[in-house]
């Protein structure tokens, strides 16, 4: 399949990728490209790769793969770090949580040089940094990746098999649908989360709110602790999608209210109804 995979960016999608690798032997070699020398020693003893280093031609050297676990915004800039290294065969893949912009600017800056293909791995974790890596991450999780009209089908069927030994389950979307579809599978869910936090964080009282939160506050706030800057990259970078979703979810909530205020009972319980049968459809589908 591949004899070298890159690995640019190590938090902990990156690092837990590496772990995956390096661990299940999927590749001979996994050379992770960092920012910060005094990091290597600690990604190595981790075993989340076979190499590691801050230079890009010593990183990029022979390999078959390349894979930016970086934030949307920080795509264009590491590819055109790279570009004087890659070499004509190369698949190059990104696994942010945003498609459209990303795979465009992608595809433009690199040419014919080598093959662009997004992917986006539906997983992650509220913590943050390599040391938190997860050995199974990736296990049994949804993969979407963006072809295009410009995608090699041999490139393509490569990385889908990547992808596969990862024991992932692939879906094949076009870059504009991945962003809708994520908007309300991942995207909206955050922006709920934070906002439901930041709503605590101005009572006066939260202390003791805390002391009685249980189960459905736990669940509601979970995801709030994930990192504010790498949200927040997401959120500008799918922000058309969001910003659709967010005006018809205020919609509901503004329903919701007048619902309450004129003691609608079965109004409510309808609504409360169709919301169970979703769920549910969605748990028979896991």
């Amino acid at each position: 399949m591949f004899n070298k995979v890159v690995i640019c960016g190590m938090g902990v999608m990156g690092g837990s990728l590496g772990f995956s690798l390096v661990n299940n032997k999927k590749v001979s070699i996994v050379h992770a490209l960092v920012r910060k020398e005094n990091t290597i020693k600690n990604i190595l003893n981790l075993k989340l790769a076979h190499k590691a280093t801050t230079n890009i031609k010593e990183a990029l050297e022979g390999a078959d793969l390349v894979v930016l676990a970086i934030p949307a915004s920080a795509v264009r800039k590491q590819i055109k770090m790279i570009l004087p290294f890659i070499k004509k065969q190369m698949i190059i893949t990104d696994i942010c949580s945003v498609k459209h912009n990303v795979v465009k600017d992608s595809e433009k800056l690199i040419g014919e040089r080598a093959y662009f293909i997004g992917s986006h791995p539906m997983t992650g974790s509220e913590k943050f940094g390599f040391s938190n890596f997860i050995r199974n991450l990736y296990d049994h999780t949804p993969c979407i990746i963006t072809p295009t009209i410009n995608t090699s089908k041999t490139a393509l069927s490569k990385l889908k098999n990547f992808w596969k030994s990862l024991n992932t389950n692939i879906f094949i979307m076009n870059p504009r649908e991945h962003d809708l579809n994520v908007a309300l599978v991942s995207h909206l869910p955050h922006v709920l989360s934070f906002s439901f936090m930041n709503l605590v964080a101005m009572q006066k009282e939260k202390d003791a709110f805390f002391k009685i939160a249980a189960g459905s506050f736990e669940d509601m706030s979970r995801i709030s602790g994930s990192s504010a800057a790498l949200w927040t990259d997401i959120f500008l970078n799918n922000k058309k999608e969001l910003s659709k979703l967010l005006k018809l979810y205020n919609k509901q909530i503004v329903k919701f209210i007048e619902l309450l205020e004129n003691e609608d009972t079965k109004a409510i319980v309808k609504k409360l109804e169709i919301s169970g049968k979703t769920n549910q459809a969605f748990l028979s589908c896991h």
